[in-house]
Order: structure tokens, then sequence, then C-alpha cells
């Protein structure tokens, strides 16, 4: 390709949103090169704004062209469940691995998910986890445009929310189309699209929620026979009115609610990252259902109630991962108040770093929490009265080295004076790599260099230069795997450690996985802090192995159960911790 002397569209929404004229011209141009593919049976498949390249004349060119494919010549686009391209802008056909679906209206989706960035400042669809960025895609309707930036022309926003309808069929047939559209809008002229009516959209949330529609229409249905009994036995006008405006107020006050608590999420659980100096956020039992849209259940004597604190480590999305928890600690309240003979409220405090709820359980300011194998040891060696309560029924996350296809490793010796990169410090995943390594007879002196990449770090750095949303973009999932990842390839590490899961979805990019070095990586383990009473920590293990759910698959360690902590469950771990200590001393992540 030419040289294009410009920055991509992705560096120039690090600033926020596009004036709506530029967005659409910038859009119009892009689809109709898009078209120009098409007519020639290519369709892009990871259309995206780091993707589009703004040249000198203002002109954006599209790039990458990596996961494009052939409509004639390639009948399989991707194998059956296998998902490539980028979570944020990928249709729901594509992030489903439904690849008869995959087509010219999956890039026209790509489009409107970039126009939607460009207008709104953010994608449309952004989770904690690539996975749960997919599950909305395929599940969730994008918020609209307008309520992100008001300024948004109504007509506009109809064009981008068309192009992101779930039914391609719904979409605008080709990229043509879509031009033509935005043609019409820079010229001042009627759109044809027309945004979705309220019944519309109505019916299609019923059909993606039918368990939660049915329950709606059930609780419709009793209010309606409910109103109506009133009605006959009130007959008189002056008490329907006072009814009627007594329902409508209760309406109103649960909407203020609603409302109250979304701006505390907006508001205050982001400023964890907005807020340089701010290392913890603390919610209250309540707080936490309200959040998760759960019952709040008031206290009824507070003098007997019993407030429990669990920590909990976040990650670039605070609220989700709240959501993930919430489920769990409303039924572990409800069991514990049986078991305990109690009210049990459980409060939550949300950390930014790993070290600092280490810090607080040891010294009793969170009750209890979730460790990772290498963390628990670290603290158990410093106080014996930590105590362990559970641990997942079933492995859940494996590792591997890799390196580039070009470095010339092919084993594990092959680490031999080379540079290594290892995820966060106090990553059991990195622990397992060292582990991996000394069985080799490999050690720091052995390699050439080796650094920890503490993802939090570098996350809470670009938050605090371009903000949240554009973190997110930047950064991406705030996992150390991704900064590991993206050092091998840069050449400034030879190996690196990283999660399966993620060493798969960037394999093709020009890595390799060194032979024998894939390990099953330490269960996470519930832990009670020091000092607990003894009844209250014993209530929480019986409770938290007795449950059984499909909610239990929300929490990071994806269980369906839990089971009680077994005294060997960190057999090997614990032989080689000190020695690892030893053979691979503290250095401060990079």
């Amino acid at each position: 390709m030419d040289l294009v002397d410009g920055p991509s569209l992705a560096r120039i929404l690090r600033n926020g949103p596009l004036p709506a004229k530029q967005a659409a011209t910038y859009l119009k141009t892009i689809a109709e090169a898009i078209h120009f593919a098409h007519a020639r049976g290519i369709i892009h498949r990871d259309l995206k704004p780091a993707n589009i390249l703004i040249d000198s004349t203002d002109q954006p060119r599209i790039t990458d062209f990596g996961l494009a494919k052939n409509l004639a010549a390639d009948s399989s686009l991707t194998a059956t469940g296998q998902v490539h391209g980028s979570p944020s802008y990928m249709p729901p056909e594509q992030a489903s691995g439904d690849k008869g679906k995959v087509g010219v209206t999956s890039d026209v989706y790509g489009l409107g998910a970039m126009l939607y960035h460009m207008l709104a400042g953010r994608p449309p669809f952004v989770g904690q986890t690539a996975a749960a960025t997919l599950h909305q895609v395929e599940t969730a309707e994008p918020l609209a445009p307008h309520l992100l930036n008001a300024g948004i022309p109504r007509d506009l926003e109809t064009i981008c929310l068309k192009c992101l309808e779930k039914d391609t069929a719904r979409r605008y047939a080709s990229t043509a189309d879509l031009a033509g559209e935005l043609d019409r809008f820079l010229r001042g002229e009627p759109i044809l699209a027309r945004p979705a009516s309220r019944p519309e959209r109505l019916w299609r949330w019923a059909r993606r929620n039918p368990t939660i529609a049915t329950s709606a229409a059930i609780v419709c249905a009793a209010l309606a026979a409910s109103l109506l009994l009133l009605f006959q036995v009130n007959r008189a006008r002056d008490k329907e009115k006072s009814l009627t405006a007594e329902l409508k107020q209760a309406l109103k006050d649960k909407d203020v609610a609603g409302r109250r608590a979304l701006q505390m999420v907006g508001q205050g659980l982001d400023g964890i990252w907005s807020e340089k100096n701010r290392r913890t956020i603390d919610l209250e039992s309540e707080d936490v259902a309200a959040l998760s849209e759960l019952p709040v259940i008031p206290v009824t004597n507070t003098a007997t109630a019993l407030r429990l604190r669990i920590g909990i480590v976040t990650d670039e999305d605070p609220k989700g991962r709240v959501s993930q928890f919430s489920e769990f600690l409303a039924e572990l309240e409800q069991k514990l108040g049986s078991h305990l003979g109690c009210e049990v409220r459980i409060n939550v405090r949300i950390y930014k770093f790993r070290q600092d709820f280490g810090a607080d359980l040891l010294s009793g300011r969170a009750d209890f929490g979730r460790l990772g194998a290498r963390q628990y040891l670290q603290l158990r060696h410093q106080n014996q009265g930590l105590t362990p309560l559970a641990i997942p029924s079933t492995h859940f996350k494996g590792g591997v080295l890799f390196t580039r296809t070009n470095s010339g490793i092919r084993s594990i010796n092959g680490a031999t004076g080379r540079r290594f990169a290892f995820g966060d410090t106090n990553s059991t995943i990195s622990f397992w790599a060292q582990i991996k390594l000394a069985e080799q007879g490999i050690t720091a002196t052995n390699l050439s260099g080796y650094d920890f990449l503490d993802s939090t770090l570098d996350f809470a750095d670009e938050v605090a230069t371009s903000g949240l949303s554009n973190a997110v973009q930047q950064i991406g999932y705030l996992h150390s795997h991704a900064q590991v990842i993206e050092g091998v390839l840069e050449d400034r590490y030879d190996i690196g450690v990283a999660a399966v899961k993620a060493f798969n979805a960037h394999a093709y990019r020009g890595l390799v996985e060194i032979p024998n070095s894939r390990f099953i990586s330490s269960r996470n383990v519930f832990v009670a802090r020091p000092g607990l009473d003894s009844r209250q920590a014993k209530a929480l293990a019986d409770t938290i192995t007795a449950m059984k759910g499909d909610h239990l698959q929300q929490l990071p360690d994806a269980t369906r159960q839990y089971i009680t902590f077994p005294p060997d469950a960190y057999a090997t771990e614990e032989q080689w911790f000190q020695r690892v200590q030893e053979l691979f001393p503290y250095k401060p992540p990079k």
C-alpha cells in the first residue's frame, strides 16, 4: 500500500466523539470503498477505528485485510464455533461463529459500530472481558447514542442503529445502500430508514429475554386483575383517582431511585479509575442489590444484624465486576442468615490493586474474599490465621509458554540467554511459568533479562491520560496476558507466558507454543481473614460449598460448585513457593 501520512481513526477518537457531519462524511467514504471490495467478492470482517487511517488530505483509508475472505472462492470462512475479529465491532453472526450468516451485511454492522464510536465516544458494546463483550453483542441492544452525546442528529442515529440490527435482514442490504443513506443525510434530504417503534423494541426485547418477559407479563396480568378488583370494590370516582395517583407516584419514586443508582454507578464506581489516588470504593449490601436490579430487602433489626465485608478486586469495568457477584452475594446473605439465626448483609469493598486487598485481609478491614494461589501462599506465610473456605470444583484456566515464530526457540531450554516476560507480580500463571523454567534448570541468572508487566498500573496511567473508555480501547481488557503478548510480538521479549485462551486468540499474529510447556493453573480460593469468628467462618464455608446453580458461572471462576478446601490443594505450589522466590528474585512491576 501507499504510505499513509496520518493517524488512525482510533487515535483521533481518543480525544472524544467527532462532529456528526465529519463522522458521516468519513463513514460514507469508507462504505463506498468497502462496496468496491464487496463487488469483487471480498468482505473485510474486521472493520474498526484502528484499521482506518486518515491521510493528510483528511481522507480515510481502510487497512488490515487480515481477516478478509473471498466469498466466491472460500465457502468455509471460519470453522463453525470459531470466532475471529474485534469483539466490540463484531456482528452477532460472527460472534456466535455462525459461518453461514457472515456476509456483506456483517461489514454493514462493522461500519455501524464505527459510526457509533465516532458519535458516542465509545463502541456500542464494551464488556469486562472479550467473552462478556461477545455475549452483549449477541443478546443486548446498544444504548441509544444520543444518551451518551445529546448533540447527535436523530436521522444519523437512526442510520447507525439500523446498521447494528441483530437480524441481518433488518440492516442495510449493502454498503452502497448505507453510503446512499449517509449521502441523503449530508445533503439534508429525508432518509429512508425509520427508527424502531416502542412496541417493536418491546417485542425484540421479549424475544431475547423470554423468561423475564413471561414473568413481566404475569405481573402485569396480576396487576390488571388487582386494579379491576379494586375498581369493582371502589366504584366511587374519588377513590379511583386516589389509587391511580398513588400508583403513578410509586412508579415515579421507583424511576427516581433507579436514576440515582445509575448516577452513582457512573460517577462513583468508575471513580476508582478516573481518580488517580482512589484505591478502594465501598458499597453497602443494599447498594449492590439496587445497582444489579435485585430486590432491596431492608434490615428489620439493626441491633442484631450481622454485617460482613467481602473484598473484590476490580477490572476495567467496576460495575460489571459487582454484577458478577451480586446474585451470589444475595443467596449467600439469605443462607448465612438461616445458618446463623440472624439477618446478614454483605457489604463490598472494591479494590484497584490486589496487594491492597491482601493487606486489608490481614488487618481485618475485609472479612473474606477470593485470592489466587500465589497470593494466598504469600499471605498465609505472613499470617497462619488466614483461613481457606472453599475452592472451585474444577480447574478453570491453563497457561502456556510461547515465542515468536521467527525467534528460533523450540524448547523451554531455548529460554537460556533470552528475555522473558511474566504477567502481574502476584499472578499464579506467572508463578507456574517460573516453576516450568526451574524444572528445566533455568533460573533468573540464566536469562538475559525478565520483567513483570503489571496491567493495572498501565491501565491506570492510560485512564489518567485519555479517560476510561479510551483506555479500554488503547490497552484492551485489563489482563496482563495482553501486555505480555504485545511485548513478545514487538520483540521486546523473546518468550512470554499467558493463559491458553489468550494465546489461542493471538497465535495467528505470529506466535508459536513452546513444546511441553502447557500447564494447568491453580484454582483460586475463598478465604476468611485471621480472627474472624470461627462460627461465622464455618458458616461461610458451609454455605458457599452448598451452593449450586448456573449463577455461580457468572463469578470469575466460572464454576458450577465450590468444594471444601482440600489439605493438599496447593501441595505442589507450597513446595515451590520459597524456592521460586529465591530463583526469581522480586522485581518491581514494569
